[in-house]
């Protein structure tokens, strides 16, 4: 657990703003919120929830509705709460709910009365804090205590998400000072440099992983076709770090490496799914261009096989959500590429095919299916013995698990 000394230096080491060039002015708007825009770029593609419910805590007076601070702009919301008049204890205490980093790089969210004019020093007073396990944002609805020395009292809270906030869709016109390009040129040095270096060349500054500039391409990748193409003709090296899933180096370091792969996951999907249903003639060249990036096609349908039976190497270093949701968007997408591929959508409406036996797919389309039949489900790098196909994964997967099933995902036929 982070002492408050610990904590209070790390808020106030975040103030410090590195030297204004066009690059570092354009992080600091990622880091540190500076424009309403970058909410949006920053955050997962599902807004933050517009309130959360806190109920179950020992100290009493903690427990409420935290509302969204809509006056706090960036990509560290938070929530706050004022205990009623007609509370038994702790009338007026302005509670806030929010999240920090500390000197060992860990992150937290807190349920803290807030130093109104030093906020997240030795002058709060805390109540309960979360650890925030990697690749998650939003506050934990379980898993919360109370601080050694702080001032709750057991049982620690449960949180309960309370409908969505309505933050404005981002054009790509719209992205401040040419973000998505600053991150894309920052990504292809992904290989080569590591993080430090490449920090040094826009003045340093406190953003401490690239996961958030991953983000940025995904959030960008919702918004419109031009920015989807952008991102495409430039995620090449990404795309060879993020799949090579026995080395896993990002930036030369395995910690960033893991700190990405669910948004990289997250963004490939997006790209995947959004060529998949529009009518876009831009948008429909997105899957060809995307799978011409060497080993990403394999990457994809191994996804959906990242589980401790298959991969405990990755297991073991990702949180059990983010391999969930990792497993989910691979198969689900090996799906999307194949309606994709089969034109499902042509194929509901043409009444000449009668049945399966009638349907011909031109040779592209036809080696696509193939390919992503005969793709072995664990990668050669860790395991080069593995004979196992995804087509006899996927069948395996049916038999064993009738509770889950293969599902196609928005959609049915």
């Amino acid at each position: 657990m982070p002492s408050k000394r610990e904590r209070g230096k790390q808020r106030k080491a975040a103030k410090k703003l590195a030297p204004r060039n066009d690059s570092s002015i354009i992080l600091s708007l990622v880091r540190k919120g500076d424009s309403s825009t970058t909410l949006s770029l920053a955050e997962p593609a599902t807004n933050p929830p517009q309130a959360y419910c806190v109920s179950g805590a020992g100290t009493e007076f903690v427990n409420g509705l935290y509302e969204f601070d809509k006056e706090f702009i960036g990509s560290e919301f938070q929530y706050h709460y004022v205990v009623p008049d007609n509370a038994s204890s702790g009338v007026g205490k302005k509670l806030t709910l929010f999240h920090c980093k500390t000197l060992d790089n860990s992150k937290w969210w807190y349920l803290s009365e807030a130093d109104p004019n030093e906020p997240g020093t030795t002058k709060d007073i805390d109540y309960y804090s979360c650890k925030i396990k990697p690749g998650l944002i939003l506050p934990s609805l379980s898993g919360w205590a109370k601080l050694k020395e702080g001032a709750g009292i057991n049982p620690p809270p449960k949180l309960e998400a309370v409908g969505k906030v309505a933050v404005k869709g981002i054009k790509h016109a719209d992205l401040p000072n040419g973000v998505l390009s600053v991150a894309l040129n920052f990504l292809q040095r992904c290989e080569d440099e590591t993080f430090a270096e490449v920090m040094l060349d826009v003045g340093g500054g406190d953003l401490i992983s690239p996961e958030s500039w991953i983000r940025i391409l995904w959030r960008a990748a919702t918004e419109s076709s031009s920015c989807r193409t952008q991102i495409v003709s430039n995620i090449g090296t990404l795309v060879k770090c993020m799949c090579d899933d026995t080395k896993r180096q990002l930036f030369k370091s395995n910690k960033h490496w893991r700190e990405g792969i669910l948004p990289f996951v997250q963004l490939i999907s997006e790209m995947i799914y959004n060529s998949y249903q529009s009518d876009d003639s831009v948008d429909k060249t997105i899957i060809t261009q995307l799978l011409q990036n060497k080993g990403l096609l394999t990457s994809i349908v191994q996804w959906g096989f990242w589980m401790e039976e298959h991969r405990p190497d990755i297991t073991s270093e990702l949180s059990a959500e983010d391999c969930e949701v990792i497993v989910s968007l691979g198969k689900n997408t090996t799906i999307f590429l194949l309606m994709e591929a089969v034109d499902m959508n042509e194929l509901k409406d043409n009444s000449e095919y009668e049945c399966w036996d009638d349907l011909v797919l031109p040779d592209e389309n036809l080696s696509l299916v193939q390919s992503i039949g005969i793709i072995p489900i664990i990668s050669k790098g860790y395991d080069p013995t593995c004979m196992i196909s995804n087509m006899v994964g996927m069948i395996h997967r049916l038999k064993n698990d009738s509770k889950s099933g293969l599902k196609l995902p928005l959609r049915t036929f």
